[in-house]
């Protein structure tokens, strides 16, 4: 019989945590919409006076004192598992705590919310504090993209794929919302860890398979990784690229336009957090932004030298197109942001032809499990 998953008490106190604080943000866009509306050229946005002042006052008070309530209640129940969910529903709530990380994950570190998810590797049992690994082995790191996990690779067949060709599948397990360039800096200490190698030693064999975000938080790895002279990286063979926005993908464009039409607008100008329910994440990926501080970071990070890098994009269109292949692409990522090209060619990336492949007839999601791209990931790697 199927082991039946459960909902623990950390995940609810994770929950009514983010409800509280959902409430309170709720609470306040309203007030600073009725202040807008009552006083329209009042200096002084966000706050009401007087009776109407004190509900909104009263409104949050009462949101915390439930919250608190509501805390001690399940930290008094204590940690065992309390809601019996049935067997299907623990990789649907994996998904369902990806897709929260994703969308406001760096709200949820910085709250110290126990839904964040805390970066590590995992195999098919997870790893905890695992030494260094032997020499001379072959391992293949699965980088996943925004929102999702790495049951999404488990199940794909370029797992498969890599196995038959001798690599031992490892799954980076991270926070998405996170900025790209933390997740980065993040991930070069934790394969210094797992991969350490020595001036006189071998370093593991290592092939990346990176979807979306994946990709670029392996390159930020990379520069962090070089910056502080750890050695992992020169066991990185191949880097095969799915779907990465090297620069940029158009829907956070699109968000970001909408935020700042709706500031620019008197009354709208209240709703304008809306539009920044965006995580630090999401937002990197509005120019491929790979470093701290830098949105043009990949017009001077230049592929690894020494590294063999593939990229691989997906057209929704089934045959070319000056707008589908510039602006829908796979319905995420256009064309020339997943190949690495540039208007201006001094800063595009330097993917050789035959390291560079456009799939046509499928989305961005498709790149995880289509037949066409496992097919172009072996013969690659053959």
């Amino acid at each position: 019989m199927k082991k039946s998953s459960t909902l623990s008490v950390k995940d609810l106190h994770g929950l009514a945590q983010l409800a509280v604080h959902g409430t309170t943000a709720v609470t306040d866009l309203a007030e600073d919409l009725h202040q807008r509306i009552a006083a329209p050229r009042s200096a002084i946005k966000g706050r009401t006076s007087g009776i109407t002042g004190m509900v909104y006052r009263t409104v949050r008070g009462v949101t915390r004192l439930v919250g608190d309530g509501v805390t001690g209640v399940i930290r008094l129940l204590g940690a065992q598992e309390i809601v019996e969910l049935g067997p299907a529903i623990g990789k649907a709530r994996e998904n369902l705590i990806s897709i929260l990380n994703g969308v406001v994950g760096d709200h949820l570190e910085l709250s110290n919310n126990p839904l964040a998810i805390q970066m590590h590797l995992r195999s098919r049992v997870e790893l905890k504090n695992k030494p260094a690994l032997p020499e001379a082995q072959k391992y293949a790191l699965f980088i996943h993209g925004l929102c999702l996990n790495e049951n999404h690779w488990r199940t794909d067949a370029h797992v498969q794929a890599l196995i038959d060709l001798g690599y031992t599948p490892r799954f980076l397990h991270y926070n998405t919302g996170r900025n790209v360039a933390d997740n980065g800096a993040e991930l070069t200490e934790l394969l210094h860890r797992h991969f350490a190698a020595t001036e006189s030693e071998l370093a593991a064999e290592i092939v990346v398979v990176a979807h979306s975000m994946g990709g670029l938080v392996v390159r930020s790895a990379l520069h962090a990784a070089n910056a502080a002279g750890h050695r992992w990286q020169v066991g990185v063979s191949k880097i095969i690229f799915l779907g990465t926005p090297h620069f940029g993908a158009p829907l956070e464009r699109s968000g970001n336009w909408i935020h700042a039409l709706w500031q620019a607008t008197p009354y709208a100008g209240a709703l304008s957090p809306i539009a920044k329910i965006r995580s630090a994440g999401i937002t990197d990926l509005r120019h491929g932004q790979i470093l701290a501080g830098d949105a043009n970071a990949a017009a001077h990070v230049a592929l690894p030298k020494k590294i063999k890098c593939y990229a691989i994009a997906a057209a929704l269109a089934k045959a070319p197109g000056e707008f589908s292949d510039a602006v829908i692409g796979d319905g995420l990522v256009p064309i020339n942001s997943a190949l690495g090209q540039h208007a201006d060619s001094a800063r595009s990336l330097a993917f050789p032809k035959a390291q560079a492949k456009v799939i046509r007839g499928i989305g961005h999601l498709e790149l995880l499990h289509a037949p066409q791209v496992t097919a172009q990931i072996r013969q690659w790697l053959a």
